[in-house]
């Protein structure tokens, strides 16, 4: 079992960068398909990429201004979420 401390609603990734609430921290989910997340910087640059196998999640730590994106539009989620403590 997973405990998270959502800090905002769950939006949508899809192919435009999200820096989902300006998080830190971000908990990303699919349920339907394989996908690919792009991290990138407030300029767009790719600076990383992770395979997210279905059904599955992540929790990536990023900073605030980084976007993700999703080579997918349909069923890949994203929560800001806190460090538990």
């Amino acid at each position: 079992m997973i405990i998270l401390k959502p800090l905002a609603n769950a939006v949508s990734l899809g192919n435009t960068g999200n820096t989902v609430s300006n998080a830190t921290l971000v908990y990303v989910s699919t349920h339907n398909q394989h996908v690919m997340i792009t991290l990138a910087n407030s300029s767009g640059a790719n600076l990383s990429s992770i395979l997210i196998t279905n059904p599955n999640y992540i929790i990536i730590e990023k900073r605030p201004t980084d976007l993700l994106s999703a080579n997918s539009s349909s069923d890949v989620y994203a929560t800001k979420i806190a460090y538990r403590g």
